[in-house]
């Protein structure tokens, strides 16, 4: 089973952890996983006018308060019978989280989402769009959720060979949460006909709506059988299975599919993007955070986490 033993949790300066924490606890629970709680400390060069006055380096005291505060989040996930370490993150706290990932410690980066408002979209900051392009690790944006029956959605692309291996990583993933939260798993595929506005208009030959239609429904069930094929080597007794094959762009369709479902976590994947990976990355994810209200688990693509992993 697919589950996560050693979660770094990232803890950022003026987040509200209460809700947050619990959502954490919960999945760390589950998964039976040794939790590290990492706060960042940026500080300032020191100022020798503070040194004065108050006879220590300002830095330094700095840091104190960080890890105060993560001790302060770590000690309830400890109390809760967790096995909990606790760290600080010295400089630049983007780079220090991309250097612990790459450090062959964690299997997950967990960073609270922003607000941790249930019943509000994601906002985002420069560490949650950091972690979606540059970590290598799976990231959990996590934001709290209800307390019913739980749902784990997950969204698949089988028409592009690029996400083949993806395919099944994500469904390992999503399958072993649904059975560890006993929740419905429900799967998403978005997708459009190819050149149907050339059909449309004539532009390449003319087709009737009739023919079109038919096209339309062939691909459809092109497209189930092969969410079907992948489901019977990984599908599972153990939990409910829906499948949602819906046409239109996939962010807009995913996240359209994760409000419908009332879905609690969103299981997604990413895969490089030819020369400007740093850049594009997480392009449909941040499109889909900015649209859902639950958490959403982004695992990059074998060859994209090995290049991340090689960057220094």
């Amino acid at each position: 089973m697919a589950r996560f033993a050693h979660i770094l949790v990232v803890l950022e300066a003026d987040e509200e952890v209460s809700a947050a924490r619990r959502e954490l606890l919960e999945f760390a629970r589950v998964n039976a996983a040794k939790v590290t709680v990492a706060g960042t400390c940026e500080a300032p060069e020191p100022s020798l006018l503070a040194a004065i006055f108050d006879g220590r380096d300002h830095r330094e005291a700095l840091r104190e308060q960080v890890l105060e505060r993560v001790d302060g989040f770590a000690q309830p996930l400890a109390q809760a019978g967790l096995r909990v370490e606790t760290e600080v993150i010295d400089g630049d706290p983007l780079e220090g989280v991309c250097h612990l990932a790459r450090s062959g410690r964690f299997d997950l980066v967990v960073k609270l989402a922003t607000g941790n408002d249930p019943d509000a979209p994601y906002t985002f900051g420069p560490m949650d769009r950091g972690l979606l392009r540059l970590c290598p690790l799976p990231v959990l944006i996590a934001n709290p959720h209800k307390e019913e029956k739980p749902r784990v959605l997950v969204a698949l692309d089988v028409n592009n060979p690029d996400y083949a291996d993806l395919n099944h990583q994500l469904l390992r993933i999503a399958v072993a949460q649904a059975e560890l939260f006993k929740a419905e798993l429900h799967v998403v595929h978005a997708w459009r006909l190819v050149d149907e506005s050339a059909f449309r208009t004539g532009a390449f030959t003319e087709v009737s709506g009739q023919k079109l239609e038919s096209f339309r429904e062939a691909e459809r069930r092109r497209r189930h059988r092969a969410i079907q094929d992948l489901l019977e080597e990984h599908g599972s007794s153990e939990i409910e299975i829906v499948e949602h094959i819906v046409e239109g762009s996939p962010p807009r369709a995913i996240a359209a599919v994760a409000r419908s479902t009332d879905a609690d976590l969103l299981v997604m994947g990413a895969t490089p993007r030819r020369r400007i990976t740093s850049i594009m990355l997480g392009d449909c994810a941040v499109a889909v955070l900015g649209a859902v209200k639950c958490s959403v688990l982004l695992v990059k693509s074998t060859d994209l986490a090995e290049s991340l992993h090689a960057e220094s």
